[in-house]
């Protein structure tokens, strides 16, 4: 009997760590097929130019929204910043200068923003009221920064 209890509080606390901590992923597509997966473990994949797309894996619950929020921050952020980075090419200036530091300027001609996030919520199975403001709060947030947010697998 000890040994039963046991088990159903190991499996309970297992089941409120992985709803707590769930995974999240970015999909890219599968280069030469139309699935999408993600884009850590395969490596043969396409990215999309100005299309990022996250996937979150579980149900989004007050437990977990904070992470939630923070995973899909992380993932609009990082790429935001290597928009900037990729649009910054650094050319030297064809001057002749007298300092010994070498000068740089930025050229912004190959800009490839990022204008979309789709958000695959085929993972996320349940929602609460916590839940559906926090989605309303990513949104709000995405149309500030004047990019498009789209819902993607909504059961």
């Amino acid at each position: 009997m000890e040994g039963l209890i046991l088990s159903v509080l190991f499996e309970l606390l297992t089941t409120l760590f992985r709803i707590q901590w769930p995974r999240w992923r970015i999909l890219s597509k599968l280069t030469g097929t139309e699935e999408y997966q993600d884009c850590g473990r395969y490596a043969r994949v396409t990215t999309i130019e100005n299309i990022r797309i996250f996937r979150f894996d579980a149900p989004l619950l007050y437990i977990n929204v904070e992470h939630f929020t923070k995973s899909f921050d992380k993932v609009v952020d990082e790429f935001c910043i290597q928009e900037q980075m990729a649009s910054q090419k650094i050319e030297p200036i064809k001057e002749k200068t007298n300092s010994c530091i070498r000068q740089m300027q930025m050229n912004n001609t190959e800009a490839h923003p990022i204008n979309h996030v789709v958000l695959d919520c085929s993972g996320i199975t349940f929602v609460d009221l916590t839940s559906v403001n926090a989605l309303a709060d990513v949104y709000q947030r995405m149309h500030a920064k004047e990019k498009n947010i789209y819902f993607a697998c909504v059961k």
